[in-house]
């Protein structure tokens, strides 16, 4: 059973790529658990085949509510607890969790029947050990010492992040973490497309807009600038804004539209957008503010040669430094985002064709499934006629 709360963005490439990959191995059975809002408004931009060995079920929007409702330790309680109504529904053999860490440490004393539990952690938290709280280092500290000791936890992904793998195996004693790349879409394109504005440098910030994507601070930061900065600059922003900066966004988008041309595109964007946006542009932006986390903006700059502007620390300047794959500010504040736009950063560049071939999606689905499906797994005791079947199937399988 492959399960999550979410299903955009990261979430849903993965678990396309899962799918088919899923229906490969016809010795086993495969379902799927998506949000039902989600799934429906965004799957028609990917191919949903129908397998003889695949099933999807669909969660209502009342679990989706109550996975997200309450503080810290309401959602743990309320997240195992749908959690285990789909276990005892499809009565797997095994569990990929996308989103491991937000089950823990309930998960791992929960009376459940023999399940081996795989998982994906994404915010590693060893990259700002010196930054958290105590409190904080302990629940992880406990949450990875789970990981490590707790039979029912096969094993544990880190994405993107060769470090971490060795040191929690060190520190451990065990050899249950694994690295996982984080993959380049299969459906990106190079169509070779040349600047329709020549002579002017193109930025690019894309994905889900939002604050802790420093959406806002680029905005900050380009207001600053002078006319005659901004004149031999444009901007592209490709990707749905968040609500709660939807008001603040435009106001600096109106402010910077009088002063330089500004490209915006508030909705989902398809791979062949996002690619054609990238081959316009000369950087692409990402100074995240929580740099613990991986960000498929690397492989999309990776993959068009574009250079990577990131904050120098944490697990994403690490990925872009020890790469070459762009610029790594000295932070993500308005000062650092006014000097690198002022023209003062260094640039190396040169290891994108190495990240590319070792982050394809073969790689990552190559990982999971050996370990899913290794020597000591069992064959699933569920078939076609015991696993629920969606009533989407049917609006969705002739998707191409």
């Amino acid at each position: 059973m492959f399960f999550d709360f979410g299903f955009g963005g990261h979430v849903m490439e993965w678990m396309n790529h899962l799918y088919h990959e899923a229906a490969m191995h016809q010795k086993n059975f495969f379902v799927f658990v998506f949000r039902e809002d989600e799934f429906k408004a965004l799957s028609p931009v990917m191919r949903w085949n129908e397998y003889e060995n695949v099933s999807i079920i669909l969660m209502p929007a009342d679990d989706v509510r109550l996975a997200n409702t309450g503080g810290t330790v309401r959602k743990i309680f309320s997240r195992n607890r749908i959690l285990l109504k789909y276990l005892s529904i499809i009565k797997p053999d095994r569990v990929f969790l996308s989103g491991l860490e937000q089950f823990l440490p309930l998960l791992s004393i929960l009376f459940i029947r023999k399940i081996q539990f795989y998982g994906v952690i994404y915010d590693m938290y060893l990259h700002r050990k010196g930054s958290i709280s105590f409190l904080s280092r302990l629940k992880y500290g406990i949450n990875y010492w789970l990981y490590a000791n707790v039979g029912r936890f096969d094993c544990i992904f880190l994405l993107n992040d060769k470090s971490s793998t060795e040191i929690l195996n060190k520190k451990y004693r065990s050899v249950k973490f694994k690295y996982l790349c984080d993959p380049i879409p299969n459906q990106l394109i190079i169509k070779n497309i040349e600047s329709d504005i020549k002579n002017k440098i193109c930025y690019l910030h894309f994905g889900g807009l939002c604050e802790r994507k420093g959406t806002l601070t680029i905005l900050r930061a380009l207001c600053l600038l002078s006319s005659k900065e901004l004149s031999d600059k444009r901007f592209i922003f490709a990707g749905s804004v968040y609500p709660e900066i939807k008001q603040q966004f435009y106001e600096y988008v109106g402010i910077l539209s009088k002063m330089t041309e500004v490209d915006v595109y508030d909705d989902f964007c398809s791979y062949e957008k996002l690619s054609e946006c990238c081959e316009r542009a000369d950087f692409i932006l990402a100074p995240y503010e929580n740099t613990s986390f991986s960000s498929g903006c690397v492989g999309f700059g990776a993959f068009f040669n574009k250079p990577v502007v990131v904050p120098g620390h944490g697990l994403l300047g690490s990925l872009v430094q020890e790469n070459g794959l762009g610029i790594c500010l000295e932070d993500n504040s308005v000062g650092s985002l006014l000097t690198f736009f002022r023209g003062q950063y260094n640039l190396e560049i040169g290891g994108h064709l190495d990240y590319i071939e070792s982050h394809s999606v073969s790689n990552f689905l190559r990982t999971i499934f050996r370990a899913l499906l290794s020597a000591e797994s069992t064959a699933s005791t569920c078939g076609p006629a015991d696993i629920p079947r969606p009533p989407i199937r049917q609006e969705h399988r002739d998707i191409s």
